[in-house]
């Protein structure tokens, strides 16, 4: 009895191994097929919450069907420690958009900014578009790849701006200014602007009527 309880005691171990087996591949399967929930929306919420500054903790990526919510990109209201994490567009739609009405300073810093698109509609800066002129707005230790838009495939600025220790690459203008296009003001110390591009002129940077030092 005791030789055949042993065997039926395996057997039934056996069994749950099994079924918990599938319970772990049906976990996993669920994991691949998931939303990413680390999307534009959610960056947009920590944003809005009324914090001076917000770090993040994962990489952002643009998700199915949110092109349709950020059209313009993602609205900065505060700073932002990118913590060496990527904020990809996935080429549909523009990044960061600092609006004219901000009340304070906006930093963002140790961040990658790539494959943003900036449509006709909104054609103006992939990586970001500056608008804010009562403050500053600076550029730390990041990174803008892959981008485009109508005029400045990277950054557009109209206010004021401090770009330091940023990269700016392999971006692309279909009118003006490949990397950069600045109708504000604009500070740069010890960035580097390598193989942009634009369809007329400006593979770097166009200057329209701002100041660049």
């Amino acid at each position: 009895m005791g030789f055949l309880n042993f065997f039926k005691k395996k057997k039934t171990t056996s069994d749950n191994d099994e079924k918990d087996l599938e319970q772990c591949d049906l976990k996993a399967e669920n994991r691949t097929t998931a939303p990413n929930e680390y999307n534009f929306r959610y960056l947009q919420g920590l944003l809005s919450q009324g914090k001076e500054n917000v770090t993040l903790n994962h990489d952002i990526v643009l998700g199915e069907g949110e092109e349709s919510e950020f059209p313009a990109g993602i609205l900065v209201q505060c700073s932002i420690d990118g913590n060496g994490h990527t904020i990809d567009a996935r080429g549909k739609v523009p990044i960061l958009i600092v609006s004219w009405h901000v009340r304070n300073e906006i930093i963002i810093e140790n961040l990658i900014l790539k494959n943003g698109y900036a449509s006709n509609n909104y054609s103006l800066g992939g990586c970001l578009n500056n608008g804010l002129q009562r403050f500053p707005v600076t550029l730390l230790n990041c990174i803008g790849i892959n981008s485009s838009a109508e005029k400045g495939g990277a950054v557009f600025n109209k206010g004021l701006l401090n770009l330091v220790d940023c990269e700016f690459k392999g971006n692309s203008a279909r009118n003006f200014g490949g990397g950069i296009y600045n109708k504000g003001k604009i500070n740069l110390k010890n960035t580097k602007l390598i193989n942009n591009i634009s369809t007329h002129s400006g593979g770097a940077i166009v200057n329209e009527e701002g100041e660049l030092s």
